[in-house]
């Protein structure tokens, strides 16, 4: 059935660049939700990011284009799927396997209101 993540949504030039970077953890099931204007090959690096990170690459239509599993943390080499995509979800490293994701999954983004 489906997995659900709660993630953190980035939608702007800077808080994409910063991204996990300096995080020492990130709980199961958490993640950060990376949101682009279009769709474009997109890449990743992680410098100052402390932990391994799952890269799920999706387009704009909502499935899942590739994947960079367990990215070897503070180091600029880059990292990316071929193709363009619009949304990258982070996950702590392993997370892929752990729940099955792969390349053609439908996604679906859902807004989770704080309660008043």
């Amino acid at each position: 059935g489906p997995v659900q993540f709660l993630s953190e949504v980035v939608d702007t030039p800077a808080g994409r660049q910063k991204g996990l970077m300096f995080r020492e953890s990130l709980p199961e099931k958490t993640g950060m939700l990376f949101v682009f204007p279009n769709e474009a090959q997109r890449s990743f690096w992680m410098r100052n990011t402390l932990i391994p990170l799952d890269m799920i690459f999706i387009k704009s239509d909502k499935t899942v284009l590739g994947i960079v599993e367990n990215a070897e943390p503070r180091t600029d080499s880059s990292r990316s799927v071929p193709g363009a995509s619009q949304y990258v979800l982070e996950l702590i490293g392993g997370s892929a396997q752990n729940y099955r994701l792969e390349a053609g999954q439908s996604v679906k983004f859902v807004t989770v209101l704080p309660e008043q």
